[in-house]
């Protein structure tokens, strides 16, 4: 039994591995004296094997009960940003937060991804989450790439509106060509902004030219 509950406690020592208590019985949900997540007692000392993600969700599953109840007509597509706010929200918002400052992107799981994008999509009139990833590049970046596969409309602009002011090592400006192929006005006319920001000469030839699809355009102007 020793070396069964060692072999596992290796396989799961990173964060999100589907259900840890239902996988394996052995572990504990609880407050692992103050380090949130679940623990597994080795040699009589709790080791943390969750990173947070279940009580990120939590706090994301409690906003969406307390926004299906009050604003079930709300969607994607005409949340205005103007109406979320409760208690809920802030919890879900500051939660999100505490995730991408105390983890790195190493944990982020598909489950933590689309969390974040979703809380990131309601906090579409303050911007607080967007604004502090700026001082994080790699959740930025990651988390910039995954919108675009998503219908978080409202992720999508904050990201192409913020894209100018990315400071990280890596390519992830030109990924403001997907934004201005969104398919929704708004993120496209905020990524055509960006777009003056990054590269005025492209966008000013973007401007200038007419008559032609949005993607073709794109096309032509990324050569």
């Amino acid at each position: 039994m020793w070396r069964h509950r060692r072999a596992a406690s290796r396989k799961i020592s990173v964060c999100g591995v589907g259900n840890l208590s239902e996988n394996f019985p052995f572990l504990h949900s609880l407050n692992c004296g103050g380090m949130e997540g679940t623990c597994i007692y080795l040699g009589g000392r709790a080791v943390v094997l969750d990173c947070g993600e279940g009580k990120l969700h939590t706090k994301v599953n409690n906003f969406k009960r307390w926004a299906k109840a009050n604003y079930p007509e709300v969607t994607e597509k005409n949340d205005n940003g103007e109406w979320c706010f409760c208690t809920e929200f802030y919890e879900m918002v500051s939660e999100a937060i505490r995730f991408m400052k105390k983890n790195s992107t190493e944990k982020a799981t598909q489950q933590v991804i689309d969390d974040l994008l979703y809380a990131i999509a309601r906090d579409n009139e303050d911007c607080t989450i967007i604004e502090e990833l700026e001082q994080y590049s790699e959740w930025f970046s990651l988390l910039c790439r995954c919108c675009l596969n998503t219908d978080y409309i409202n992720a999508k602009w904050q990201f192409a509106e913020y894209l100018s002011g990315y400071r990280g090592d890596d390519d992830l400006q030109e990924l403001i060509f997907e934004f201005l192929n969104a398919g929704d006005e708004y993120t496209e006319r905020l990524a055509l902004k960006t777009l003056a920001d990054i590269h005025p000469e492209k966008a000013r030839n973007m401007r200038l030219i007419s008559g032609i699809g949005t993607s073709m355009l794109t096309t032509n102007i990324k050569k």
